[in-house]
């Protein structure tokens, strides 16, 4: 009981890492005198080379993949904000030509503060996985803030609306209460090489999220661990880069890693 409670919950949090990087926003030009900060329009697209990694973080090349996302509307109302932008993730194989079938729709804010926000990341990502339907009613739809491209100095904040989100959910019939938090370290501006070219004006933030569960179970430890993830953002053509660092989590699970470069990107006449 103890093994499979620990590989299904480390399962859910690889697909959480894995929506997290391949589910953050790209944009266009910002239109007007202001291009510090993520602009978009119906219709742009991103289209990204995806790369998991072994157990030792190496990159797998064989097992490459290609991500398009469209922006299918902009200025909605969503999760207690507005000017959200939708956004349609569609994965082909390695060669872009054929569609896996995977596909996905995510909710993102740009202000023109610089900062750059995601909703509903949680949520998305448990109701992927198989078996997870359990959990989806008690996942939150925390706004978290990824970046801010107006932000040159070091700085760290906490990356979900709330700080800390704790869920008691039954496992096996025990209560088991789940905590997620998620410290982000911004760097500032730090250039960056992708496929579709050099960005000297991209900025670093790297975020790293905890996770701890305590069970009335006495044979499921309680547990704490972490893993790392990091994102480069242009303010021209939005998230150019994002990484995942392979880990070993709750002592034996294997979580493994994955980068996505931006490759080309589409823009659409501005709205």
């Amino acid at each position: 009981m103890k093994n499979v409670l620990i590989s299904a919950f480390a399962t859910t949090l690889v697909a959480l890492a894995l929506a997290a990087c391949s589910s953050t926003p790209t944009g266009t030009t910002p239109t007007g005198t202001d291009t510090g900060y993520v602009k978009f329009n119906t219709n742009d697209k991103f289209t990204f080379n995806y790369y998991p990694h072994d157990n030792s973080d190496a990159r797998v090349e064989s097992a490459k993949q290609v991500k398009v996302w469209t922006v299918l509307k902009v200025d909605q109302s969503y999760n207690d904000r507005s000017g959200v932008t939708v956004i349609e993730e569609v994965t082909f194989d390695g060669t872009g030509a054929t569609a896996t079938g995977q596909r996905d729709t995510f909710y993102f804010q740009s202000l023109k503060s610089g900062e750059v926000s995601q909703s509903d990341l949680l949520h998305a990502v448990v109701k992927r996985i198989p078996g997870g339907d359990q959990f989806l009613d008690s996942i939150p739809k925390n706004w978290i803030k990824l970046t801010n491209t107006k932000l040159d100095k070091d700085s760290t904040w906490q990356s979900m609306d709330d700080g800390t989100v704790t869920n008691t959910v039954p496992i096996f019939t025990y209560p088991t209460t789940i905590t997620i938090s998620m410290l982000a370290d911004h760097k500032g501006k730090q250039p960056v090489t992708v496929p579709n070219g050099s960005y000297t004006n991209s900025y670093h933030t790297d975020h790293s999220m905890l996770v701890r569960t305590t069970s009335t179970n006495p044979l499921l430890p309680n547990s704490r661990d972490s893993f790392n993830i990091a994102y480069d953002f242009s303010p021209h053509d939005g998230m150019v880069k994002q990484w995942l660092k392979s880990t070993t989590f709750f002592g034996s699970q294997q979580i493994p890693g994955f980068d996505m470069e931006l490759v080309s990107v589409q823009r659409a006449t501005t709205n």
